[in-house]
């Protein structure tokens, strides 16, 4: 009998456990949505059993509502519309299909009024960018009312994300994601105003991620950017130098900037990297304070068609084309002033605009023209401007001449053939090649030549001489020097945009435009007053920086390394003096 009522006992004890359902979890602040132009309000919440739930909406004016069941975990989407313009304070209570109810949410306090209005109803952001990078949004948020405003971005459909604070209306907000994997990435924004209406731009904005990308520009700014950017440092921070007159740090922040006209050829920056040398259309030889962009001196009589190479004694030297003579010269700076040491003919303005080398015993180097002849010469001239040796015999139209780690100076003819100058005159070697661009010549690992011929093919000699390949494709490079990478690689940039990559061998590796980047198929039409793009310069952070004639640009990669080549280099060779192997 006892037992009998023993387990009776535990039947209703465990009858009445059962019985006992459990409360769904209160509901979060409901929220606000727009759908369709209408308003709607959401609230989600979750059932411990999982049971379906119901949703019971107290508007604050009177009204209840309840809602259809949903399943545990679904958000509830209700359309309501108030008839005054009052403040609301919107809760939620959620009930099981057992009858049992949570407590009731906090409140949203609401107020019917204008939506808030995302400017141009677009998010700003670049619709390509590249992997493992941070990648910034801003929508532009005003509001009829004048309300304060806020945002909410959702990047890849995640809605986690949070609120930002409450700003003026008119306010620009940004977010910013790191993509870790390449191909299509979206990005939404919701917008609300004190009063909790929201508001969403037409579509999410596509992002298409890969391992290149611009990741930034100044196109926005419209600066003249055509010589090729020179690398320094401020403070321990790598930074870009203009002959525009300006300086960016590898990040894209400005941090200086001097008006001046500037020239289409590139800066020399001094052995410690406090001044900065350059050719100014206005102004002539010009010196900056490489650390605040203040002028230090000009020469206007030292005007120059091309960029100031130093010698290891501090001098500057420059071509100048005064009409109808060329002239080379020597010019040391003497901190607020300049002194100009003396100056050598070079003969008569030829048809190409030549740059200066200076080896590493301080002997010049200078490729003149001699109309009556008509034919270029090379010159070698010693610190004090004697001349040592000339050769007139070969160089029928020569262009800037550069040197290799053996102390010979190339010098590449745009009528045809290569040429390789001892040190004390005597040819090296010569190479039969067809029309050049003269002045594109740069020296690679085991000196060899790379060059670019007329047809836009890029050449390789090596240090003998020998051709060893030609590109796979003709890039239309006329106006830079091909930038040779450690491994071997070439990297050239035709005057549409096109930076190209050319391996060991001679075939194209890979090809990235900056204007395919930016604005994809809607070609930029609008061109500032610059003449195209220039030499490439290779970060330390492994990136491109390109001049674009009306902007400079960074392409994200990230794996790249110079190599220890001749002129120009840009950044182990900043004093542009033309030799390989500087430290």
């Amino acid at each position: 009998m006892k037992c009998l009522i023993r387990a009776a006992l535990v039947l209703l004890l465990v009858s009445a456990f059962l019985g006992c359902g459990r409360k769904p979890l209160t509901p979060v602040t409901p929220w606000t949505d727009i759908v369709d132009d209408s308003l709607w309000f959401l609230a989600t919440t979750t059932d411990p059993s999982g049971l379906g739930l119901e949703y019971t909406f107290d508007w604050g004016d009177g009204q209840i509502l309840a809602t259809r069941r949903y399943r545990s975990g679904e958000t509830a989407y209700v359309r309501h519309s108030f008839a005054d313009p009052g403040w609301f304070e919107v809760r939620v209570q959620a009930r099981n299909e057992n009858g049992k109810s949570s407590a009731w949410s906090p409140p949203l306090r609401f107020r019917k009024s204008n939506p808030p209005v995302i400017t141009d109803d677009t998010i700003s952001g670049l619709v390509r960018w590249a992997v493992n990078r941070w990648y910034h949004a801003s929508v532009q948020v005003t509001d009829p009312d004048g309300d304060s405003v806020s945002v909410k971005f959702i990047w890849d459909g995640n809605e986690g994300g949070t609120w930002t604070p409450f700003v003026p209306s008119g306010s620009v907000m940004t977010d910013s994601c790191l993509w870790t994997t390449t191909g299509p990435h979206t990005v939404w924004a919701v917008a609300r105003d004190k009063g909790n209406m929201v508001a969403k731009p037409e579509s999410a904005k596509t992002v298409n991620v890969s391992g290149m990308a611009v990741i930034w520009d100044t196109y926005d700014e419209e600066i003249y950017c055509d010589g090729s950017p020179t690398l320094g440092s401020i403070d321990g921070e790598p930074v870009l130098y203009g002959t525009s007159a300006f300086c960016y740090t590898l990040d894209g922040r400005l941090r200086w900037s001097t008006p001046m006209d500037g020239s289409d050829y590139g800066a020399s920056l001094s052995a410690d990297g406090d001044r900065l040398y350059f050719n100014d259309w206005s102004s002539g030889l010009v010196c900056l304070d490489a650390r605040t962009g203040l002028l230090r001196w000009a020469i206007d009589s030292c005007q120059g068609y091309c960029t100031p190479a130093l010698a290891p004694d501090g001098a500057i030297y420059v071509t100048s084309p005064p009409p109808w003579a060329c002239f080379l010269h020597r010019v040391r700076d003497r901190g607020d002033s300049a002194v100009l040491d003396w100056t050598l003919p070079l003969g008569t303005w030829g048809p190409i605009d030549n740059n200066v080398a200076v080896g590493r015993d301080g002997n010049v180097y200078a490729v003149g023209y001699d109309a009556l002849a008509d034919c270029s010469f090379l010159v070698a001239v010693d610190s004090d401007g004697a001349v040592l040796w000339k050769d007139s015999a070969r160089i029928l139209v020569g262009g800037s001449p550069v040197i290799d780690s053996r102390n010979r100076i190339i010098v590449a003819d745009q009528s045809g053939g290569l040429y390789c100058f001892n040190p004390d005159g005597t040819l090296a070697w010569g190479a039969s090649a067809p029309e050049l661009w003269a002045n594109c010549t740069a020296v690679g690992w085991n000196d060899d030549v790379v060059v670019i011929d007329r047809d836009g093919r890029v050449r390789c000699f090596d240090s003998e001489g020998r051709q060893r390949w030609v590109s796979d494709a003709s890039i239309y490079a006329y106006s830079n020097t091909p930038c040779v990478v450690q491994d071997s690689s070439v990297i050239v940039v035709d005057p549409d945009g096109y930076t190209c990559c050319i391996g060991s061998a001679g075939q194209t590796l890979w090809e990235y435009s900056v204007q395919d980047s930016l604005w994809g198929d809607r070609r930029r039409t609008k061109r500032l007053d610059g003449e195209g793009y220039t030499s490439p310069v290779i970060g330390p952070n492994g990136d491109l920086y390109v001049a674009t004639g009306d902007a400079l640009v960074c392409i994200a990669h990230g794996a790249l390394k110079m190599a220890n080549t001749a002129w120009p280099t840009y950044n182990h060779d900043n004093a542009h003096s033309g030799w390989a192997g500087r430290p």
